[in-house]
């Protein structure tokens, strides 16, 4: 009976109390299946395969899966915000095995899902332009020719003013944990960049 009145008494005041926090909740999918009809060049696609495109290789048609959902959670201001996307793919139809990339036979295989996002982005308190930060596993794209990625890492970006917008970043790519003398050789892998942008309106 008391954890009842004190159950009642929460919830008393939950309907008084005034709210103060709003929380949006978005959800986002990409859905794609591809097909490929009677091509005879197979061998594009064997990981062995240097690349050179043989005279002759087997007829095959087959279809694939590739599905990737992320979620996003935020304050209603947009102060904060949490992202999360998993992937499923890509799943050749009919393909027996289990992981990465398999599991389109019979059943399917359970264990196909790989987390693609997972991140945390907000502003900083205090400032009134934006100056955010987002750090967790997250997409980089310094440059499409040069490096396009998914790593961990932080990111610190902003618009002072409308003429100036600037990232910068910390990303740990490979972490090695060296906890004896012997493995003292080992190295992590980090990059560090920065960019600033000038927008020159017309």
């Amino acid at each position: 009976m008391k954890k009842l009145g004190i159950i009642l008494a929460i919830l008393t005041l939950m309907g008084v109390a005034d709210p103060v926090l709003a929380v949006e909740f978005e959800f986002h999918g990409d859905m794609n299946n591809r097909f490929v009809v009677y091509t005879n060049h197979q061998d594009w696609l064997n990981p062995e395969s240097d690349g050179t495109i043989a005279n002759k290789s087997v007829e095959a048609t087959y279809g694939e899966l590739k599905y990737r959902y992320w979620f996003e959670a935020s304050d209603d201001d947009g102060a904060v915000k949490g992202v999360y996307a998993i992937e499923i793919g890509g799943v050749r139809w009919g393909r027996e095995g289990s992981g990465k990339g398999q599991g389109g036979s019979y059943s399917g295989d359970g264990v196909n899902v790989e987390t693609r996002w997972a991140y945390l982005d907000f502003q900083t308190p205090g400032i009134e332009k934006e100056l955010r930060w987002r750090m967790g596993l997250q997409s980089w794209a310094l440059n499409s020719f040069l490096w396009q990625e998914t790593a961990t890492g932080m990111k610190l970006y902003g618009t002072p003013n409308d003429l100036i917008d600037f990232e910068g970043a910390w990303i740990r790519s490979v972490d090695k944990l060296a906890t004896t003398e012997d493995e003292r050789h080992l190295e992590n892998v980090d990059n560090i960049f920065g960019r600033v942008n000038f927008n020159i309106n017309p």
